[in-house]
């Protein structure tokens, strides 16, 4: 594995960023020894007066003599210098969290704008990581891309050894840490309820896929009337509570590995909307709206719908997101398939109840009329809304 110094003219740079750069060039030569005879191409983007690019940082990149992946960095700045969209990596700068695939031909050329430069290449898997300085946790001011021309099940080990050589650079990077076993007792046994439904409905109606995605919101899951309309918290599976093929356990682990928000895929529009929401095909959804889309792809994943269930003990809400065998195609039989699946789960839910119909949006401190069929807003100084059901014998 050889490292490659390109030259620059480095007069303008503040001394701030000449800091930075030497920061990366340790972090990659971290990565030198640590990542082994590993065939890969690592290298940074950052943003400069014109927005991002990579020809502009003289950082060393590190991989195995490969003239194909020489080629590929060759291209990339090039199609940069020619007025091409904004690459695909500024995502992490938005999202804030590693994206990943495991072949870039899952993606689409909307998706990732080097995608017919990355095939010709050879390029088969890429992981970014977002990067940060340490005394700056909250600002993104690099993006660590590694590419590969082997296809990979995932980047857990390529993680950790890019985790550590950051740390050792006083540099850091942001990943999906699970949540702490926090659970109360009442929890426990809703998601080992959960666990129990999800079997029995994917075995009965032989679904490839069942996972359980709780809204957390202030370290702990949202409740039946306090969660936020416009909650902006966000949607982690529980794995424990997901049941899953054994060829799909790798799509459960790219689950894993990031946040769903609401809005995005059948999940978060049924977080957002409190409603069962349906998704005649994943596959079909942009990675913007959906960034599980590629890995569902990988999969051939298809339809999938979200099911809201509350505990009548202390109104917790979880969410059940189903996945709909391949062959069924045809929107009819999707949504008879879709009405056998909610009587299964009325059926074998003891503790928990499905929402039958959106509950009423109210203010904090709102009364719900004796009769329970009136609403009475109270004022709310923050302004916020919140969800409470009207009628709790569902």
């Amino acid at each position: 594995m050889d490292v490659e110094h390109l030259s620059s003219v480095d007069d303008d740079l503040p001394p701030a960023k000449l800091r930075l750069r030497a920061k990366m060039k340790k972090a990659l030569l971290l990565l030198k020894d640590s990542l082994g005879s590993g065939c890969f191409l690592a290298q940074f983007w950052a943003e400069d007066k014109r927005g991002f690019a990579q020809e502009n940082l003289p950082y060393p990149h590190l991989c195995v003599q490969n003239s194909t992946l020489l080629e590929y960095r060759q291209l990339e700045g090039r199609k940069w210098l020619s007025g091409h969209d904004i690459l695909d990596r500024v995502w992490t700068y938005a999202r804030q969290f590693p994206e990943w695939t495991s072949n870039v031909s899952y993606y689409r050329p909307s998706e990732f704008s080097h995608l017919s430069d990355a095939i010709s290449c050879g390029v088969r898997g890429i992981i970014t990581f977002p990067i940060f300085e340490s005394d700056q946790p909250k600002y993104c001011c690099a993006v660590l891309e590694l590419v590969t021309m082997e296809e990979k099940q995932d980047f857990d080990l390529e993680t950790e050894k890019v985790v550590q050589a950051l740390q050792a650079a006083n540099l850091r990077t942001k990943l999906l840490v699970s949540r702490p076993q926090c659970f109360n007792e009442v929890q426990r046994a809703a998601l080992t309820e959960i666990a129990d439904v999800s079997r029995a409905v994917c075995q009965t109606h032989r679904l490839p896929l069942a996972l359980t995605w709780i809204p957390w919101g202030d370290n702990d899951i949202l409740k039946l009337g306090h969660a936020s309309f416009w909650w902006p918290g966000e949607l982690a599976i529980e794995r424990t509570a997901c049941y899953a093929d054994e060829e799909m356990q790798g799509f459960v682990h790219a689950c894993e590995q990031l946040f769903l928000y609401p809005g995005q895929g059948a999940a978060g529009q049924a977080c957002q909307t409190c409603l069962t929401s349906f998704e005649p095909d994943v596959k079909e959804k942009h990675v913007r709206d959906y960034p599980l889309a590629h890995h569902a792809r990988k999969y051939n994943l298809n339809a999938a719908v979200a099911i809201l269930l509350r505990s009548t003990g202390d109104d917790y809400i979880y969410i059940l997101e189903f996945f709909l065998p391949i062959l069924v195609t045809e929107s009819s039989e999707q949504q008879e398939l879709v009405e056998k699946l909610k009587l299964t789960i009325k059926q074998t839910c003891k503790s928990l109840r499905m929402f039958s119909e959106k509950p009423f949006i109210t203010k904090r401190g709102s009364k719900v009329s004796k009769n329970n069929d009136k609403i009475e807003p109270a004022p709310d100084p923050d302004g916020s809304m919140f969800i409470e059901c009207a009628d709790n014998k569902r």
